[in-house]
């Protein structure tokens, strides 16, 4: 007797996909495999974590992935949608089945090193984690469940992989060099600021005594 498939999942391409509403919320996201077996396990436990949600008060865990899924379907009127999606299915493999409060600077950093082995420019590997970064931030932000709590807590900071852009940009050495120029700056700019500032004051006390001159 062959495995009696739960109701919700649709097999497309390949991969199961759940498409199903528990107690007044959807679930809708890609399971990732191709296995009956495993996809039924993971739309199992998304209604599990649903329910404790609703008796307990948790925030539900969700991956990545359903993240994705989630991002891409609401934003299909950008012009960027396309490369947005080509990004997001280079990074599945990496951090598509991890939590939202698990993808970090460290958790995306085998993406970054199979993108550089693989000779792609960091420009493209930037712009990859510029999309995982908007979908944290919407995480945190603005995707809220029916009960008013958003699909991630702040306690995952995402200006961590902002960080990572600008070291990936121009390298550990530039930024250096970076730091060196913005302080020699400083040294400059706050003496003569500080220059300009006393001649101003001399003009204007020498304005207020020219004033108070009676007339001969």
């Amino acid at each position: 007797m062959g495995t009696q498939k739960m109701s919700g999942l649709t097999k497309r391409g390949g991969t199961w996909h759940i498409d199903k509403v528990f107690r007044g919320t959807r679930i809708r996201e890609s399971t990732g495999t191709g296995e009956i077996v495993k996809a039924q396990e993971l739309l199992a436990k998304r209604i599990d974590e649903i329910r404790a949600a609703q008796l307990y008060g948790a925030r539900p865990d969700r991956t990545f992935r359903a993240a994705a899924t989630k991002f891409l379907n609401e934003n299909q009127h950008k012009r960027s949608i396309d490369d947005d999606a080509l990004h997001l299915a280079k990074l599945d493999p990496f951090i598509g089945s991890l939590f939202l409060k698990q993808v970090h600077l460290d958790s995306v950093q085998p993406f970054i090193a199979s993108r550089r082995a693989d000779g792609v420019k960091t420009t493209t590997i930037n712009l990859a984690l510029g999309t995982v970064r908007r979908i944290l931030n919407l995480a945190a932000s603005e995707w809220r469940d029916e009960r008013g709590m958003t699909w991630l807590g702040w306690q995952t900071a995402p200006s961590n992989i902002s960080a990572q852009r600008l070291y990936d940009r121009v390298g550990y050495s530039w930024l250096v060099v970076i730091g060196a120029a913005m302080t020699a700056l400083t040294w400059v700019l706050v003496p003569l600021v500080r220059i300009d500032r006393i001649e101003a004051k001399a003009r204007a006390e020498a304005a207020i005594t020219v004033e108070a001159t009676p007339a001969g």
